[in-house]
């Protein structure tokens, strides 16, 4: 797979007018950092997406993803007793709207993650996910 990605990344049609504006979904999904795994998991299955933003009072705090809440349970947390914000990665990966779409891909590789929030001017404006970019390749 790694030899997949970087034959998309140098491909030239990705180096052109393609940006993470252009392939993201938006707006994101937030939670509020005390949503607890239960909340956390209803919003996600309702919105049909693979993340969320935790967003506290000042501002972005972090993200929780599909692996996130099945490592939780597989560590036998309880969904009524443990918040979003417990379960988050906190160090948020993001990129500015006008970012390639290889870039986006690196930074995915490069940090092992799927979903980058796309974030201008300290607002979180929505998300690229890998089924994104698949989609987006697609055509």
């Amino acid at each position: 797979m790694p030899s997949d990605w970087l034959r998309i990344m140098t491909d030239e049609r990705f180096s052109f007018f393609s940006s993470a504006k252009r392939v993201m979904n938006g707006p994101p999904v937030f939670l509020h950092p005390s949503d607890t795994l239960q909340v956390v998991a209803e919003v996600i299955s309702r919105e049909g997406v693979g993340a969320a933003i935790v967003r506290g009072p000042l501002g972005p705090e972090g993200i929780v993803t599909e692996r996130d809440i099945v490592e939780a349970l597989a560590q036998g947390a309880k969904p009524d007793d443990v918040w979003a914000v417990d379960i988050a990665s906190l160090d948020l990966v993001t990129v500015e709207p006008s970012a390639r779409v290889r870039d986006v891909i690196r930074k995915m590789a490069q940090y092992g993650i799927r979903h980058v929030p796309v974030k201008a001017d300290g607002e979180i404006l929505g998300m690229v996910s890998a089924r994104d970019i698949l989609a987006w390749l697609e055509g």
